[in-house]
C-alpha cells in the first residue's frame, strides 16, 4: 500500500512556507499493511488533492491554490496529529490511490477493509459539527437522518467497524470522543451492535442480512459502491465493474452464496412491505432494513424445529408424521446456469398451485419460528413473490428448487385497451386507481410495473350485471383474465378489491398459461377469452393481439350476444374483423374456432385447455 511519510510531508510543507526553491522530497512510500504502524483518515470527500498532484506539487504552477484546498489542509492536519501521536505513516484514500490505474483502484477497494482493520489508529473527521451529537438533530442534519453526514455515507460503515482504535475529530480537527467510549451512542445512530463496535465482527458473527441492514440507510455517489463498500464486511471479493449499476449488488449477493450457506441472504423484506415479484436477490441494501435481528439457524436445529412445527399441525389434520430427509446437502446451495439450486421445505397456498411458502434456516429476534418467504414457480424457476394472499396448506415437503437469480424483465409494461365497441356496459371502476391515458383512437392505456403488477377494470350495465378484466404483469410476462360472476358486493369498488385479492396469487399461473400461447405472425392474436355473463344471453370477448405502438400489448374487449349460451359452435360477430376469436367457456372448457383460424393457433390454444 502507498502511504504518506509524515515527516517528509511536513518538511516539504515547511520548505513551501519558507519559499525555499522547489522541494523535491518524496512524500510517498510503499509498505505492507501487516508490518507497519500507520494511521488512517476517514472523512467525507470535498475538494480533494489527488495522487498525481501530491507527487508533482513542487513543479506545479498552481501549487499555491492546491495547498489552500480543504482536501490538502485535511491531510496536513492529519499528518500533524499522526506525528503528535507518535506514528510515522498515514494513509488517506484521496491521494494514496492513483485513480488513473484501474488495477490499483480495484486492489485498494478489495483491500480497504483490511487496511482500516490493521491500522494503529483511525481518525474520523466530522466536518460539520463541533461536539459529538448525543441525540438526533434534524434542524442541522435534516438531510442525513439527524446526524452528521459522515454517518450517512456507505464507505464509512466499514471505516467505523474495522479499526480497533477510532477517534472522532470535529470540524476544527479537535478530539471529541472515540469508538469505545461512544459505543452505545453509535449503536443508536448506526444500528450496529455495541459489541461489534467494541470487539469487532469476529466476536459477534453477524448474518449477511444483519450486515446489509446496517447499510440500508446509507448512500454512495456511485450506485455500484453500495455493493463494493460491503465486500470487506461480508468477507468476499469481486471485480470492479463501474457502469453495471444495481447488478453490482446482485453480484455481491452471489459471492456471499458461493462462500457460505447463510440463508438470511434470501430473507430481505421480512415484513412484506414491498409487493413485487422478482428474482430471489434483493435490488438494494435498503430491502434489508428490517433484518437487523435476523440470525442464522444451524441445520440440525432447523430440522428439529421444522419437525416440531409440522408434527403439531399434521398429526391433528392427517394423523401422519412428516419425513425430513438427511441433513446432507439440504443446507448447501450452489449457483448453476438454471439458477440457485437449493433444498427448501415448501407448502403451496390453497387454490393457488403456483405460489408456495418456503421456510428458511433463519429466525428474527427471539422468535423460535423460522422466517418464511413466498415463492412462485414460473417456467423452470422459482421467483420471490411478495404479497401473497390466503393461507398455506398444512402439508409441507422438502423440494429441490432452482431459485431465479436474474431479473431481466422490463420494469414496466403497457396494455393498450380498446373497449370502444362495448354496448350496454360502462367502465366504472379501476383498482388500484391509476390514471388512464386516452389516445386519439379512443383507447386507454394501463401501465403496470413490478411494484404494481395487477389492475382490475370493472364494467357494469343498468341491471346490476357486471364483469371484471384483470390485467397482470408477472416475471416479465403479461396476462389477462376475465371474471364473470354474480355481483353481491355493496359497491363496484368493493367488487374490484375482491377480484384483485383473488387474482393476486394467481398471477404466476395465468402468466405461465399465457406464455404458452405462441401464435405465428405479428398480427395474429396471442390469447383470447370468451366468458358467459351469468343469468344473461351475453358473453365477454377479450382478445390480446399484437404489440402496440408503445411496445405493450393491444387488448380488445367486447360484449356480444351469446346465441347458443356457450354450448355448441358459436361464431359471434367480431368487432375487429382482423382478429379471429377462439371461444372459451368456463363451465364447458372446450375451445371453438371459426373456419379461418390458423392451424398453428388451433394447436397452441388446445394446450391451454
Amino acid at each position: 500500500m502507498r502511504v504518506i511519510n509524515v515527516n517528509a510531508f511536513l518538511e516539504r510543507e515547511r520548505q513551501f512556507q519558507k519559499l525555499w526553491g522547489k522541494p523535491n522530497l518524496e512524500v510517498f512510500e510503499y509498505h505492507d499493511d501487516t508490518n507497519k504502524d500507520y494511521c488512517i483518515l476517514s472523512h467525507r470527500w470535498g475538494h480533494e488533492v489527488c495522487c498525481r498532484e501530491m507527487v508533482e506539487l513542487a513543479n506545479m504552477g498552481n501549487r499555491r491554490e492546491i495547498r489552500k484546498r480543504d482536501g490538502y489542509q485535511k491531510i496536513l492536519r492529519a499528518c500533524e496529529r499522526t506525528k503528535d501521536d507518535g506514528f510515522r505513516w498515514l494513509w488517506v484514500d484521496t491521494c494514496c490511490i492513483d485513480d488513473r490505474s484501474s488495477s490499483e483502484v480495484s486492489e485498494a477497494i478489495n483491500s480497504m477493509f483490511h487496511w482500516y482493520k490493521n491500522s494503529q489508529r483511525c481518525y474520523a473527521y466530522l466536518h460539520d459539527t463541533t461536539l459529538f451529537p448525543a441525540k438526533a438533530d434534524n434542524d442541522n442534519f435534516k438531510a442525513f437522518n439527524g446526524w452528521p453526514e459522515w454517518f450517512s455515507r456507505g464507505w464509512t460503515l466499514q471505516e467505523l467497524i474495522a479499526p480497533k482504535d477510532l477517534q472522532f475529530l470535529n470540524k476544527d480537527r479537535k478530539y471529541i470522543g472515540d469508538k469505545q467510549s461512544l459505543a452505545s451512542v453509535l449503536e443508536k445512530i448506526t444500528r450496529v451492535p455495541s459489541s461489534v463496535l467494541r470487539d469487532g465482527l469476529s466476536s459477534y458473527h453477524p448474518s449477511a442480512a444483519q450486515v446489509m441492514s446496517w447499510a440500508a440507510d446509507r448512500r454512495t455517489t456511485r450506485t455500484e459502491d453500495r455493493a463494493y463498500s460491503l465486500m470487506g464486511l461480508l468477507d468476499v471479493n469481486t471485480p470492479m465493474l463501474y457502469g453495471e449499476r444495481k447488478k453490482a449488488f446482485q453480484r455481491l449477493q452471489l459471492e456471499v452464496i458461493r462462500t457460505s450457506n447463510d440463508q438470511t441472504i434470501f430473507a430481505w423484506d421480512p415484513e412484506g412491505k414491498t409487493r413485487r415479484g422478482s428474482s430471489v436477490l434483493a435490488d438494494d441494501p435498503e430491502l434489508f432494513k428490517d433484518c437487523h435481528d435476523v440470525v442464522q439457524i444451524q441445520p440440525k436445529e432447523f430440522n428439529s424445529e421444522m419437525l416440531s412445527v409440522w408434527s403439531s399441525s399434521l398429526t391433528a389434520a392427517t394423523n401422519t408424521m412428516p419425513t425430513i430427509p438427511n441433513d446432507q446437502g439440504l443446507h448447501v446451495f450452489t449457483i448453476a446456469n438454471a439458477g440457485i439450486q437449493i433444498w427448501l421445505p415448501v407448502v403451496p397456498y390453497y387454490g393457488c398451485p403456483s405460489v408456495f411458502q418456503a421456510a428458511l434456516a433463519c429466525r428474527k429476534g427471539n422468535s423460535m419460528m423460522p422466517i418464511t418467504i413466498d415463492l412462485a414457480s414460473f417456467g423452470s424457476n422459482h421467483y420471490r413473490y411478495v404479497g401473497a394472499i390466503g393461507k398455506p396448506q398444512p402439508l409441507p415437503e422438502y423440494q429441490q428448487l432452482y431459485l431465479a437469480c436474474r431479473d431481466d424483465a422490463r420494469h414496466d409494461f403497457t396494455f393498450e385497451v380498446d373497449d370502444s365497441m362495448i354496448s350496454g356496459f360502462t367502465r366504472c371502476s379501476t383498482f388500484p386507481l391509476i390514471k388512464d391515458v386516452v389516445s386519439s383512437n379512443n383507447r386507454f392505456v394501463l401501465t403496470l410495473s413490478t411494484t404494481n403488477p395487477l389492475v382490475i377494470v370493472v364494467y357494469t350495465d343498468n341491471s346490476n350485471g357486471c364483469f371484471a378484466v384483470a390485467f397482470g404483469y408477472c416475471f416479465g410476462q403479461e396476462w389477462v383474465h376475465v371474471v364473470c360472476e354474480q355481483q353481491d358486493e355493496p359497491s363496484v369498488d368493493h367488487y374490484a378489491r375482491k377480484v384483485h385479492a383473488r387474482m393476486y396469487n394467481l398471477g404466476a399461473a395465468y402468466a405461465q398459461r399465457m406464455a404458452q400461447a405462441h401464435f405465428s405472425g405479428e398480427d395474429e392474436p396471442c390469447f383470447a377469452k370468451h366468458w358467459h355473463l351469468p343469468k344473461s344471453i351475453w358473453a365477454t370477448n377479450v382478445i390480446c393481439g399484437s404489440r402496440g405502438r408503445q411496445g405493450g400489448c393491444e387488448v380488445s374487449i367486447d360484449v356480444v350476444r351469446c346465441t347458443g349460451c356457450c354450448s355448441g359452435r358459436l361464431e359471434p360477430p367480431l368487432t375487429n374483423p382482423r382478429l379471429v376469436t377462439p371461444l372459451y367457456n368456463a363451465a364447458n372448457p372446450s375451445v371453438h374456432f371459426s373456419c379461418n383460424t390458423p392451424t398453428a393457433a388451433r394447436r397452441e390454444f388446445n394446450k391451454l385447455r
